[in-house]
């Protein structure tokens, strides 16, 4: 808004990380495997660096839209990156819980970074986040290239012997990977209408901007201290055991949101979501890793965050249809009829997949 943007333009210039991200899903994964890891997470978090200097730098919205937008394919190279070198790095007994310990950090990153940017911001401004990730972001470099072991060269394979053996491994394993992903579409779809629903409900019933505050930061507690039970859950009795739950937790929680209207039942309802969602943490990543096949990990997860940004964008949009043609209330039960659905799918067609 500072820069000049309407309202309009600012929801575009927040969607263009998001869609940068989906975009760039496949090529990035088409990239991963025909470049060692050290170098295409230096070049991933390099562009994140540039970003977040762009942002603090430039003065017309059009420029801040282009540099959420490199922002977003940057971010995927880095993150299809990071899960490529966990899946070929890290045994498979422990890797449920090294990528629940990962969604938990992320969780906190939540919790701590609203309050440390909002004292940032009140005392020197806004463009001084921009600066402080930049900074973050060159010292993770730093050390990724000091801690990183180097490895082995890479061995690169034609495009076409690579399409040909991730085809082959999709048809193997459909059922399973059908299953899992129909199952990460929904938990996406679930998670962001958390975030878009439970804020217009609160304003629908009479909550202050402070009791949803309030609100949003316990349960976001309550979320953090799960991601350790998610992690021995997926590593001892199988990841199905880890996303049929979460999704079945949330589904009831927004089949509940219609009768709440007081602040103690939606706070209820807040912690019921956090549970489940806590009870998910690092799902996505460690079912897309176990799926992946070993000679095209890279290909797969490129696949596989296409479906889920591309049922965290569409979220949104699906809800504001269904609300301004019927009505709020409306919402939570399409969105738990869609949960419910997407657990049954996972009850008769998903295997345990434990190691």
């Amino acid at each position: 808004m500072e820069l000049g943007a309407g309202v309009l333009m600012s929801g575009i210039i927040v969607t263009a990380k998001s869609l940068g991200a989906m975009l760039f899903n496949l090529p990035a994964g088409f990239i991963i495997g025909r470049w060692k890891a050290l170098i295409l997470m230096v070049i991933g978090l390099a562009g994140i660096l540039a970003s977040a200097m762009m942002r603090g730098l430039i003065s017309t919205p059009i420029l801040l839209l282009a540099a959420s937008f490199l922002l977003g394919a940057f971010t995927t190279l880095w993150d299809l990156t990071r899960l490529t070198y966990i899946r070929n790095n890290v045994p498979i007994a422990i890797r449920g819980r090294v990528l629940s310990g990962m969604g938990g950090l992320f969780r906190l990153s939540r919790i701590i970074g609203p309050l440390a940017g909002g004292f940032l911001i009140t005392l020197y401004g806004y463009r001084v986040i921009f600066f402080l990730q930049a900074s973050l972001v060159l010292c993770a470099i730093i050390l990724i290239a000091i801690l990183l072991p180097r490895g082995k060269s890479v061995i690169s394979e034609s495009k076409s012997e690579t399409l040909g053996y991730l085809k082959e491994h999709l048809i193997k394993n459909r059922r399973n990977i059908t299953a899992a992903i129909i199952g990460i579409i929904g938990i996406s779809i679930l998670r962001v209408s958390r975030d878009f629903i439970l804020p217009l409900w609160a304003d629908h019933i009479g909550l202050t901007i402070t009791a949803l505050g309030m609100a949003t930061s316990i349960s976001a507690v309550v979320e953090l201290t799960l991601f350790y039970p998610a992690g021995w859950i997926m590593d001892n009795m199988g990841r199905k055991w880890t996303l049929f739950p979460a999704i079945v937790i949330m589904t009831c929680a927004f089949f509940l949101v219609p009768l709440t209207s007081s602040f103690p039942g939606f706070l209820a309802i807040m912690i019921l979501i956090s549970l489940g969602n806590g009870i998910g943490s690092g799902i996505n990543m460690t079912l897309g890793t176990d799926l992946a096949p070993s000679k095209a990990p890279g290909q797969f997860l490129g696949i596989w965050r296409f479906f889920s940004d591309g049922a965290m964008a569409a979220g949104p949009l699906m809800i504001g249809l269904i609300s301004s043609r019927f009505s709020l209330g409306i919402s939570p039960l399409f969105v738990g009829t869609l949960g419910l659905c997407t657990a049954a799918v996972l009850l008769k067609f998903m295997d345990r997949m434990k190691h």
